[in-house]
């Protein structure tokens, strides 16, 4: 990895660097596994890290201050008997609330290669290891470079931060058995944005020639992916779920007939 792999465009401002070394990453995933009922026993008897890399992952994270107002609509039940039937009453309300909120450091990632679902399921990062970016901590690793600019990030950035405003203001909503939104306005102050990169352990398995991509957070060890599952077990499973099922409602039938 040298500097002119950044020829041409923005050098980043910070680094986090790696806290995981390749073997932890190598155990990660085979904790990732346990506890799936539904694998094939050849997947986990059998299965190899094909390949693992260390990778640094553009992303750009923005500062944002908004204000955000929601309405909401809340329900509550009472419920009592009669002589003859029992009674729900519903009453329903409308809560307003409004608030101010400062986001900093909201993640995107600028690498269209990397799926932003993995990326974003991997989170969080701990900013209190991202230093000022030296290509020194890219040596060994693969490094891309970011081809979603900061302008195209915006939006998914402005996404996360108004589901994030929106669930602190629903937050605020107590005492209901439900509450559901009605309407919102996010307003926002455009804020600082940073280019930083990331850490990421890539892990590639092999099952019955398709291959299996697994991402780590470098930083952390979270650990997302798909996994194959074995059909006859979820058969056998949904059967078993069903005989249970049925087994109960008879004896309730048995108990009120």
């Amino acid at each position: 990895m040298i500097p002119s792999r950044f020829s041409g465009m923005l050098k980043p401002d910070f680094v986090i660097p790696f806290k995981k070394t390749k073997d932890e990453a190598v155990a990660a995933l085979k904790d990732f596994y346990k506890g799936k009922r539904l694998l094939p026993k050849a997947f986990t008897a059998n299965n190899r890290v094909e390949a693992i890399q260390a990778m640094y992952v553009p992303f750009w994270l923005f500062d944002s201050d908004v204000t955000a107002s929601a309405e909401f609509r809340a329900e509550t039940d009472t419920v009592y008997d009669t002589s003859d039937e029992t009674v729900t009453e519903t009453s329903v309300y409308r809560c307003d609330r409004q608030g101010t909120m400062c986001f900093q450091r909201i993640p995107v990632d600028g690498s269209q290669k990397m799926d932003d679902t993995y990326m974003e399921s991997i989170e969080p990062y701990d900013y209190g290891d991202m230093t000022a970016f030296s290509s020194a901590y890219l040596t060994g690793c693969l490094a891309d470079k970011y081809d979603v600019d900061a302008e195209a990030a915006v939006p998914r950035a402005d996404e996360r931060v108004r589901q994030s405003a929106l669930g602190v203001l629903e937050g605020t909503v107590e005492g209901y058995d439900r509450v559901e939104l009605k309407d919102d306005v996010i307003s926002k102050n455009e804020g600082a944005v940073s280019y930083a990169m990331a850490p990421v352990w890539i892990l590639t398995t092999r099952y019955q020639d398709q291959p299996y991509t697994f991402m780590m957070n470098g930083q952390t060890d979270k650990m997302v992916g798909s996994l194959p599952y074995d059909k006859q077990k979820a058969n056998l499973y949904w059967a078993g779920s069903a005989l249970i099922l049925t087994t109960i409602f008879y004896f309730i039938a048995k108990w009120f007939m």
